[in-house]
């Protein structure tokens, strides 16, 4: 038997201290059900209508929305939003499909105050009417135990799943008795959420700024030249599979990268890289990887592009990647190439390729038949990279730092929610 210390007691959520209490949900909340508005009633514009499927794992989307005349919007006052409510969605998948997630909450901001809430979603303000509650229950809805709760509780498959308030309202929630206790733990944990939502915002407008200098950067002009991509590389293949060669995979040795290996900004992630022994890396010679190969996925989820550096190698990859490489007297920069391949030009491109097939597939001859525009003097090219290269890294850093808040939030939850640190 475990030894409890004096300050604390085990309850059915663990340990949290004496003067502490564990509610059920359903106890320290008022709701109401969304209502089933009718779509012949629907308007282009007044008085917006929140659905679930206008809602991600955090927020509401601007996009795509549906409204009521604003007159015939009065008589629905009991399924108007204030800001502050929480709305929890009883339909949808499984977790953790986080965006589509049944049981998914989010609160609702200033910008959406006076909308109404449509049905196969419920309103939940806290009974005692506190905007600090609201963060608070907020909070324990963001943890791993409620996600391991709505496991336990939905009903139906994966793609679609529903909850019943009875079961929502049973999960336990550990609360402070003092009220200026409930209050600083919210504002802690709101503070910290301020600082990542500010960030994020910083992020996103670097990224705007990003686009719009790429677009400026790598629009032709005049003394712009442009190649055939076949005729500046000596190597344009793809790689296989080990099977394919009555080989599998290992857990750890050669690098095999894969498509999902790739995120949608170029980077190889470390930790969803498979893992092949070097016989089998030796067997696939053709595919073996090299420092300034670029990879360009063709299967799949088309046009992703990285740049292979040393800290990937040794490597190998699959028949959904081409392998495009450089002669070593190319008139391109492989830099350039890089930021070329990842433009808005060649992703229409690749659109307008892909929409005439059935399935989502490039050949090798489309990948050789790219036209790239660039700058005859090839220092200019990589002045271009470089430009772009340090706004990358900017980002990079935002996010590194983003991550890192995150991390300090999922600790800080950890520990306030349940009374291990104490804000008195």
């Amino acid at each position: 038997m475990a030894v409890v210390e004096k300050s604390y007691k085990q309850t059915e959520v663990g340990l949290i201290p004496t003067d502490w209490v564990v509610f059920s949900f359903g106890e320290i909340v008022d709701y109401t059900k969304g209502y089933a508005f009718k779509s012949n009633d629907y308007k282009d514009n007044g008085i917006r209508i929140i659905r679930v499927s206008d809602t991600t794992y955090d927020s509401v989307k601007k996009e795509n929305g549906i409204y009521l005349e604003e007159k015939f919007a009065k008589q629905f006052n009991n399924w108007k939003l204030d800001e502050g409510d929480l709305i929890f969605s009883t339909v949808g998948s499984k977790p953790p499909m986080y965006d589509s997630m049944v049981g998914k909450v989010i609160m609702v901001s200033k910008e959406f105050e006076g909308c109404l809430l449509n049905q196969n979603a419920v309103l939940i303000r806290s009974k005692k009417r506190k905007k600090e509650i609201q963060a608070l229950l907020l909070s324990h809805f963001r943890t791993k135990r409620y996600l391991q709760y709505i496991e336990l509780i939905f009903r139906g498959n994966a793609n679609q799943a529903s909850i019943t308030l009875k079961d929502l309202f049973e999960f336990k929630i550990p609360l402070p008795k003092s009220d200026s206790e409930q209050t600083a733990i919210a504002t802690a944990l709101s503070n910290i959420d301020s600082l990542i939502s500010n960030l994020e915002k910083l992020i996103e407008k670097k990224r705007m700024i990003k686009q719009g200098v790429m677009q400026e950067l790598l629009k032709p002009t005049v003394d712009w030249v442009t190649y055939d991509l076949y005729e500046s590389c000596e190597l344009i293949t793809k790689g296989t599979t080990p099977t394919s060669i009555g080989q599998e995979f290992k857990n750890g040795g050669i690098n095999f990268i894969k498509i999902e290996s790739l995120t949608s900004k170029g980077e190889i992630v470390p930790d969803k890289v498979a893992y092949i022994d070097n016989l089998t890396h030796k067997i696939l010679n053709r595919s073996q990887l090299k420092v300034g190969d670029l990879l360009f996925s063709i299967a799949g989820a088309l046009g992703r592009v990285a740049l292979v550096n040393e800290s990937i190698l040794p490597a190998n990859t699959n028949q959904a990647l081409a392998i495009i490489r450089l002669k070593d007297d190319s008139k391109i920069n492989g830099d350039f190439l890089f930021y070329y391949l990842n433009s808005r030009k060649i992703q229409n491109h690749i659109l307008g390729i892909s929409v005439q097939g059935a399935q989502a597939n490039l050949s090798l001859q489309n990948i050789s038949d790219f036209k790239i525009n660039c700058p005859k003097i090839k220092e200019e090219q990589f002045n271009i990279a470089k430009t772009l290269r340090s706004l990358d890294d900017e980002l990079t850093l935002l996010e590194n730092q983003q991550s890192k808040y995150n991390q300090i939030k999922q600790g800080m939850m950890q520990s306030l929610l349940t009374g291990k640190i104490r804000l008195i």
